[in-house]
């Protein structure tokens, strides 16, 4: 939390409260404590009486000033759309639920929730395990994230081992072809075995090595 952030408008809440995801809350902390003692004080039945009275104007005063102040709409982040009221000890939640039962929901129509010490540290513990679930949530589509990348990453990598061995089987099955007990190179011999034959049928000897004619090169300065 942070202490009297100034907001857009110049307003400087009294805390600020962090939320998940981007969120902040606001809390007020001033009170009519002079009128809650006013209350105690008097004399009298008919002073303390008038006393409440007064204290209760006092809160829905106050109610209807931290509304005004729109602590909500004017601030820098996104905030959660109901301001804390910070009540300064349980007596006093309870004297003001007591004068007034209506306080409460009168308050909630203004956005403001009425806040004792107790109900305050409830509301830091919801926000605190609110912070821990969706940091665990982050955590969890993090890593799901990541096992998606790696889904696709292995996906296009079995893809491209498929591409190598489709080609290797491809390059193989021609060298296979080519080799001498390929299936191509036995078809030279073919014809080669149809003239030997035919040689042989008219008699015509074989030549030796010393009877191959030999080619001369290509005289250059000739060509030139």
């Amino acid at each position: 939390y942070t202490k009297q952030d100034i907001n857009s408008t110049g307003g400087k809440p009294d805390y600020k409260f962090m939320m998940p995801p981007n969120r902040v809350l606001f809390m007020d902390v001033k009170f009519p404590l002079d009128k809650y003692a006013m209350h105690f004080s008097a004399e009298t039945d008919a002073l303390r009486a008038q006393a409440r009275t007064e204290f209760v104007k006092a809160v829905r005063g106050h109610v209807d000033a931290l509304a005004k102040r729109d602590y909500v709409n004017n601030a820098k982040e996104e905030a959660v759309d109901y301001v804390l009221m910070f009540l300064p000890n349980e007596s006093i939640s309870s004297f003001v639920h007591e004068a007034d039962p209506t306080l409460i929901d009168y308050a909630l129509t203004k956005q403001v929730v009425l806040c004792s010490p107790l109900a305050l540290y409830a509301f830091l513990v919801v926000i605190r395990q609110a912070t821990d679930s969706f940091h665990t949530e982050q955590t969890a589509a993090s890593i799901m994230q990541q096992i998606n990348k790696f889904d696709k990453e292995w996906s296009n990598y079995v893809k491209a081992v498929d591409e190598v061995k489709t080609t290797f089987d491809k390059f193989a099955g021609k060298l296979e072809d080519i080799a001498t007990d390929g299936t191509r190179f036995k078809k030279l011999g073919v014809p080669i075995r149809a003239i030997e034959k035919m040689r042989t049928k008219q008699g015509i000897p074989e030549l030796s090595e010393t009877d191959v004619p030999e080619i001369d090169e290509p005289d250059d300065e000739a060509d030139a």
